[in-house]
């Protein structure tokens, strides 16, 4: 069955994960799982306020121009100014953790043996130190996809098909692929949507990269 399927090319090789792949695999989904819970926390304390019936003026949340309204706020009953002070601090130590871990993942994108294909990705729009890093972890080698397709469906980003005799649906894309690299992906591609010149930060990162690299962003 093996060789009938091989002969076929109906089969995938797969990729084994060096150890220190593995690591850096999981600390970048430590990362996160540390991003959502911020942004839960920071949903929570919104609920909070609003129950309670303070309300910010702007449409625009996090900004310092927030913050020092939401150090300004004043409470009737200890017990709410004590949540207050929980939901505040708990952003803060996320906010400081997330702040910390993307320059250690930095300091591992520009370390051996990252650094070269680190950087040939980050020629490309919407990706940098921590797209590109997690390509190279949760993918391995992309040789063995032999066409974009392939590729696609590790994803999940092919579309649901129900056919049946001449007749033939399709729906949305599967999602049954690497659900942490298509998020990424997908937010990145996001940056193609326009057509712009690149910024001048794209332009130093491009620099010193291969013609070939560079025709293709």
């Amino acid at each position: 069955m093996l060789a009938e399927q091989l002969r076929a090319r109906t089969l995938e090789a797969i990729h084994i994960p060096s150890i220190d792949d593995e690591a850096v695999r999981d600390y970048l989904r430590a990362r996160e799982d540390v991003r959502l819970e911020l942004v839960k926390t920071k949903q929570r304390l919104q609920k909070f306020l609003l129950r309670h019936g303070y309300v910010y003026e702007s449409t625009r949340y996090w900004t310092g121009r927030h913050d020092r309204w939401l150090r300004g706020l004043e409470f009737d009953k200890g017990m709410l100014k004590e949540v207050f002070e929980e939901y505040y601090f708990m952003i803060g130590t996320l906010t400081e953790k997330l702040r910390l871990m993307d320059r250690r993942i930095e300091e591992i994108a520009l370390s051996e043996p990252y650094a070269v294909r680190v950087g040939k990705l980050r020629s490309f729009k919407g990706i940098n130190y921590l797209t590109g890093l997690s390509i190279i972890c949760e993918v391995g080698d992309f040789r063995r996809f032999s066409h974009a397709e392939s590729f696609m469906a590790f994803l999940g980003l092919v579309p649901s098909e129900a056919s049946s005799g001449g007749k033939r649906w399709q729906g949305g894309i599967t999602k049954s692929g690497n659900t942490h690299l298509r998020k990424l992906l997908i937010e990145s591609s996001w940056h193609y949507r326009y057509k712009s010149a690149p910024s001048k930060r794209l332009t130093e990162r491009r620099k010193g990269q291969p013609a070939e690299i560079n025709r293709l962003c």
